[in-house]
């Protein structure tokens, strides 16, 4: 059943999403008013990340190829919100 949740992403890294084997889709929404960047590396997320800018929103699924079970890192440059959207099988 899908699970969809609000997330406040700061100036330091925040968790979006655990590791979850069984996560066969992840939607990242940004709803906040600031570029938010997305890792599954916890680590120099603002150089390394991927943006989202503000307005903005990412899915990621299992059958297209991608990683959807890996934890996900984000971090901001101010105080923003998400909404995150996870389908499991």
């Amino acid at each position: 059943m899908p699970m969809a949740r609000k997330v406040i992403v700061d100036t330091y890294p925040v968790q979006i999403a655990p590791f979850n084997p069984k996560r066969v889709t992840l939607g990242i929404f940004n709803t906040g008013n600031y570029t938010v960047y997305i890792s599954p590396d916890r680590v120099n997320i603002l150089n390394n990340g991927w943006p989202i800018n503000a307005g903005v929103g990412v899915i990621f699924k299992r059958k297209d190829g991608d990683h959807v079970e890996y934890e996900l890192w984000g971090q901001a440059t101010a105080q923003t919100e998400l909404r995150v959207w996870e389908d499991y099988e």
